[in-house]
């Protein structure tokens, strides 16, 4: 969670009153030494940004921007900024004067630019990327051209990720991306810290050649790998997420593990009475069943098609004995294999890890609170709804 100075605290805190919150927004386009500051002042009246829209999703969106920048262009002024990118920073007037969050907004790039004109105004509308998208479209380029298999086809003891545990790899293929995006940014992955579920500093999950494509990047039946999706899978093992962080003031662009778990602390609190804290507007929650409610993984194929290894996870509320079954709904398993699993615990980790992710997606919901400058991805938050009482 991004902190906020004491001023600014308790402005976005006060519950609201009509006329207190005037929202800032440092927007400041950059490409090599040329900047174009678009920022948005909330005490002048000459501001060129009218609005943004921001989505921030794990390993970000598909076939779809992650902002949309609105820019007023009367005069004609704003120049192509295409190629351009952003450290959108989030603050508001406060009674020390405009104060902003102590990060910034992961990096956004400017990759369309619309030149928009209506009966009362010309505007410029900008469509952005963030980090995620970029690595989408970056192919993983390790090795030997042209088949740049990470390991130069050669996957015996000692070969590139046959040792590292998957925060290692993880650890080496953003620092990969750095070096291969050379879009003047430092990629780097923080230190696990508090923040280790027992699996992603431990397991090794290349131990050996088995010609699987998830941790061989690039040993697929057509294309190559890209970063985004290479990053994406390996997590799968893990109980635990990745969040892109704003720049951090040190020049680069960090990554963070996050491990979320029940007796995580609530990061934020929104409330529907204006005079106990911050107010949200609208609160949509939503449960669903689990479906599946139980997970089993075999591991390590043999000549004879079956497995040597075996682990699953069960749904606690749907299985409170396991394997017996008395739930609300029915009981609905599914089925993976992974050859590269080692032993029956490498599959009850990866059965728990694909069970916890169902879980977390049984129950989901939508909150509009009015200006919102701290919270990042992962947070944890709390609503408190007194409404109809």
């Amino acid at each position: 969670m991004r902190s906020l100075s004491a001023a600014m605290l308790a402005v976005q805190a006060s519950g609201y009153p009509t006329g207190v919150i005037k929202p800032a927004i440092q927007s400041v386009f950059t490409h090599g030494a040329t900047t174009y500051d678009y920022s948005f002042d909330p005490t002048v009246t000459t501001n060129r940004l009218l609005s943004i829209e921001r989505w921030e999703e794990p390993f970000g969106r598909i076939e779809k921007q992650s902002a949309s920048i609105l820019l007023r262009d009367n005069d004609r002024a704003v120049p192509d900024l295409t190629g351009y990118h952003v450290d959108l920073k989030y603050g508001m007037n406060t009674s020390t004067g405009l104060s902003y969050a102590s990060l910034p907004v992961p990096r956004l790039w400017v990759y369309s630019q619309d030149s928009v004109s209506s009966p009362r105004q010309h505007y410029k509308l900008l469509e952005m990327w963030d980090v995620w998208q970029i690595m989408r479209y970056f192919p993983i380029a390790l090795g030997t051209s042209p088949h740049f298999q990470a390991d130069d086809g050669d996957l015996v003891g000692g070969s590139l990720f046959s040792l590292m545990t998957i925060y290692e790899i993880l650890d080496w293929v953003i620092d990969s991306f750095s070096t291969t995006a050379a879009c003047g940014t430092t990629f780097v992955l923080d230190a696990l810290g508090d923040q280790d579920d027992g699996i992603i500093s431990v397991a090794v999950p290349l131990a050996a050649d088995t010609g699987e494509s998830i941790i061989f990047p690039n040993r697929q039946t057509s294309g190559y790998q890209s970063f985004a999706s290479f990053i994406s899978d390996i997590m799968q093992f893990t109980h635990s997420r990745l969040r892109a962080l704003g720049n951090t003031g040190d020049g680069s662009f960090h990554f963070k593990v996050i491990y979320p778990q029940n007796t995580d602390l609530v990061n934020e609190q929104y409330y529907s009475d204006p005079a106990s804290g911050h107010v949200f507007y609208e609160n949509h929650d939503k449960n669903t069943v689990t479906v599946p409610n139980y997970t089993v993984v075999y591991g390590s194929e043999q000549q004879d098609l079956t497995f040597a290894y075996s682990g699953d996870a069960y749904d606690a509320t749907e299985f409170p004995s396991p394997p017996a079954y008395n739930g609300n709904f029915m009981a609905i398993p599914a089925y993976f294999k992974d050859e590269r699993l080692g032993s029956n615990g490498d599959c009850e980790n990866r059965a728990a890890a694909i069970l916890n992710n169902v879980l977390s997606q049984t129950r989901s919901g939508r909150v509009t609170v009015p200006h919102e400058a701290r919270v990042e991805l992962f947070d944890k938050v709390a609503i408190f709804d007194t409404r109809g009482t």
